[in-house]
């Protein structure tokens, strides 16, 4: 179980009890778990970028010409669609793909960054959830190769389909200055009192985002998050959960720090592109 102590507040210690987490499997019976139509039926997206300028035209799919996407629980998961059986298809955004013969370069780089997120290996190591302390059932390798789209893997969506969160050790980056910081610490069972104790020799640590932890209540959860929808991108500075980048463009330098994801600068400029565009 965990503790947390908020370190720039006056509330009182909170005790979270451990509940359910749905976790995916490697077995042909799994279900798919039914999404509340108020989160699925409800989509953002850009409508204008300043190079690009009008996000509908001419692609038809783009911006908010097609936000009625389908999605379920498991839509495109990477050991198989939940419902219909089908394998991963590390594709997942299409919706630019009519910019990649423009004649105006703005639109032409949205369409590669395009293609960069969708096909661009990375090497996956050291992510906790996939690598090591993760539900899969036999494990996965503890280094891989796989895209952006491995964990972004909800059609033109960009969120991942199931709940499989994951810590990519995002604090390697200084935090934003603004964000609390929060002491986890983990409780072990004493034989003598038969009961969960916290004390000194108990791992813990301070965190700046609890993440899955304050649902499972489990100390392994800490630092775990699920990949997010990308649409509407733009909007949304400063990025990472504990808002350690500023832009988009610190983000995509975390990856090729941390991942060696070697994106180089005009390919960087418009991954930046497309991402400023959904």
């Amino acid at each position: 179980m965990l503790r947390f102590d908020p370190l720039r507040s006056g509330d009182p210690v909170e005790r979270r009890d451990p509940g359910a987490c749905p976790a995916p499997t490697r077995s042909a019976t799994r279900s798919a778990r039914p999404s509340s139509p108020s989160r699925t039926a409800l989509a953002t997206a850009q409508v204008w970028d300043r190079g690009a300028r009008h996000l509908t035209q001419p692609a038809p799919r783009a911006g908010r010409g097609d936000l009625r996407e389908i999605f379920y629980y498991g839509i495109n998961d990477n050991l198989g669609d939940y419902r219909t059986g089908a394998p991963f298809s590390p594709i997942v955004f299409d919706v630019y793909d009519a910019w990649a013969g423009s004649r105006e370069e703005a639109r032409r780089s949205v369409a590669r960054g395009q293609e960069i997120f969708n096909n661009r290996p990375i090497t996956i190591s050291g992510v906790a959830g996939l690598n090591f302390a993760s539900p899969f059932n036999p494990p996965l390798p503890a280094s891989f190769q796989g895209a952006c789209t491995t964990c972004h893997d909800s059609p033109n969506a960009g969120n991942h389909s199931i709940v499989a969160p994951l810590n990519i050790a995002c604090r390697r980056v200084a935090p934003h200055p603004d964000m609390p910081a929060v002491h986890a610490a983990a409780e072990v069972h004493h034989p003598r009192r038969r009961q969960q104790v916290v004390g000194p020799a108990c791992p813990q640590m301070s965190v700046t985002g609890p993440g899955r932890a304050l649902i499972s209540g489990q100390f392994a959860g800490r630092r775990k998050f699920r990949a997010r929808i990308l649409r509407g991108l733009a909007a949304r500075a400063p990025y990472f959960h504990n808002g350690s980048a500023a832009d988009l463009g610190e983000v995509i330098d975390f990856y090729n720090e941390r991942f060696g994801a070697g994106i180089p600068r005009q390919d960087r400029e418009d991954l930046i592109a497309f991402l400023r565009a959904l």
